[in-house]
């Protein structure tokens, strides 16, 4: 590492001699900077970068990794230094990483499934995740959004409408909430969700469209206002689409324990019921325009990590010929 930051003219020798890479004709190569995103999250820093230029031209950049042994959560790194690095230099990117041995170069020399390497997925600007409650939307937003270098964002927070019907360690149920789940009947909870998110739309979609089409940073957008019929009209380019789905029985399990239910009191338990049959039928509603529509679907099941899910969303983002619809029609 310390010679190719003395020395930056080493890596195209590198590149050259150990895999045959064709390295482009240029003047001069010198040191970059190896914090390939703007938010600077010490996780994802490389240990180095090279840029080599043609005059003031830059022609190709190459990302520097040390590695010791197997550690499979930086190599989940690797894409989004990549990834971030050509956005920011707007030139082809390689990765070189500096092994110990050869047991450990032909472990980091394995593919890495995410489906960056695509055409479509190279420029996405846009992701847009679906789902009900519980699902894991922003756990999985988050954790692709520091990947990406991109914005997170989620529709919870674009306007107000009764929330969770259960206490928090700093909140207590409002009376406008508890009133809202203890009394209106499963079609009027539905109907008026629905609602919400339909008067939501017009703002979603004007954010979604700034920044596919902006200068900034790209946006990880999640929230269960992503409605699947009025998705499936965006027309704006470089933007993906997906909905989360569950079993019935994980999400009940995961509400249950978020909410308290065992140790709640009968009216509590009585509300965190309704929230539930509302969920599961909202689920049951949307996974039948999805099905319809011929949209990407990811089923979760609690297997996966962060890391996992954000490298399944992108395989499903990659290859979407218009927003969400899968190129394979669902039989």
């Amino acid at each position: 590492m310390r010679i190719i930051q003395n020395r930056p003219e080493t890596v195209p020798v590198l590149l050259r001699e150990a895999p045959g890479y064709p390295v482009p004709d240029h003047t001069e190569a010198v040191l970059t900077s190896s914090v390939p995103t703007d938010c600077d999250p010490g996780e994802w820093n490389a240990d180095g970068a090279v840029l080599l230029r043609n005059g003031d031209r830059p022609v190709l950049a190459a990302v520097i990794e040390r590695q010791s042994d197997r550690d499979t959560e930086k190599r989940h790194g690797w894409s989004a230094h990549l990834t971030t690095l050509y956005r920011r230099l707007e030139c082809p990117t390689v990765l070189i990483v500096l092994c110990p041995d050869e047991a450990t170069a032909r472990w980091c020399a394995h593919p890495i499934e995410s489906g960056l390497g695509s055409e479509d997925m190279r420029d996405i600007r846009v992701i847009l995740i679906g789902g009900t409650s519980h699902t894991g939307k922003s756990t999985a937003a988050r954790a692709l959004a520091e990947r990406l270098g991109f914005s997170h964002a989620t529709t919870d927070h674009l306007a107000r409408h009764p929330g969770r019907p259960w206490r928090t360690a700093d909140r207590e149920v409002p009376p406008h909430v508890a009133e809202h789940y203890g009394t209106l009947p499963p079609d009027e909870l539905i109907g008026s969700v629905l609602a919400h998110y339909e008067r939501q739309w017009p703002r979603i979609s004007a954010i979604v469209a700034e920044h596919a089409t902006g200068e900034g940073p790209g946006l990880v957008l999640e929230g269960s206002a992503l409605w699947p019929t009025r998705v499936a009209g965006l027309t704006t380019p470089r933007t993906g689409a997906v909905w989360f789905t569950a079993s019935d029985d994980l999400l009940r399990e995961r509400m249950y324990t978020g909410s308290g239910h065992a140790a709640a009191t009968p009216r509590e338990r009585h509300l965190i019921d309704v929230f539930l049959a509302r969920t599961l039928r909202f689920q049951e509603l949307m996974r039948a325009e999805v099905e319809r529509l011929h949209l990407a679907e990811l089923p979760v099941d609690g297997s996966r990590t962060a890391g996992e899910t954000a490298d399944a969303v992108l395989s499903a983002v990659s290859d979407q010929p218009t927003v969400g619809r899968t190129r394979t029609p669902r039989t």
